[in-house]
């Protein structure tokens, strides 16, 4: 599902001298939460410790570059090139390992970059009942809608606030929840216990289980089905 997105771009392993480099950055944008999925699947796939997307400025450039910053204890020079291979079917971006940035600016990197894979995550179901607010998308004879909003986070609440974050930016106007509940899932069965038994019939629309897996480690979210009806309902 998410890896659609992405077509296969090469990426650039640095060979800027560690004197060069300035942090320009968190990176910002709305492809974010996709892209932080992709790389996940890839530090998952490969055993990386972790990573952290950031922006980076060399000496004599004026363009900012995406960079990954990986921390991959262990990995000999020789292994390098193989690991910055393994993300080459994201985003043009500079592979830079944590042993070949100044101490300095890896600590703005750390501080100011939010890492790839977090912990004590879950994945939890949040069916929000929307309005049309200033949504485009929504077919005009539907009076309401329930958006399935899944996010992964700590707990409900901050679950809920991403969802009701996400659709508000969408233009959906928040209504409720719908029966008042989130519901907590089991990322580990999502395939077979979750979407084969739930939504089966609209399977190929929702991610595979090793991108939910992906999405849960790296605190991520996504828009499931949403239904509508066209008659008025309480609310």
């Amino acid at each position: 599902m998410f890896s659609k997105l992405f077509g296969k771009k090469p990426v650039k392993t640095i060979q800027q001298a560690a004197a060069t480099i300035k942090f320009a950055g968190s990176v910002q944008g709305t492809g974010l939460n996709a892209l932080r999925i992709e790389i996940a699947k890839r530090l998952l796939g490969i055993g990386l410790k972790n990573g952290y997307l950031a922006k980076l400025q060399y000496a004599h450039e004026e363009q900012q570059r995406i960079c990954l910053v990986l921390d991959a204890p262990g990995k000999s020079d020789s292994q390098r090139p193989e690991v910055a291979a393994a993300f080459s079917g994201v985003i043009p971006m500079d592979i830079v390992f944590f042993d070949a940035i100044p101490n300095e600016i890896l600590q703005e990197i750390t501080s100011s970059c939010p890492p790839i894979l977090l912990s004590e995550t879950k994945l939890f179901e949040c069916p929000i009942v929307v309005g049309r607010g200033t949504n485009l998308d929504m077919p005009a004879e539907w009076k309401a809608a329930i958006v399935c909003f899944f996010v992964a986070a700590q707990d409900y609440q901050e679950a809920l606030s991403v969802a009701v974050e996400q659709l508000r930016s969408e233009g959906y106007e928040f209504k409720s929840v719908y029966e008042g509940k989130v519901h907590l899932v089991d990322a580990s069965q999502w395939w077979t216990g979750y979407v084969m038994e739930k939504w089966s019939k609209y399977a190929d629309g929702f991610p595979s289980q090793l991108e939910v897996e992906a999405m849960v480690a790296t605190g991520a979210y996504f828009k499931g089905p949403v239904l509508g009806w066209e008659v008025e309902a309480e609310m």
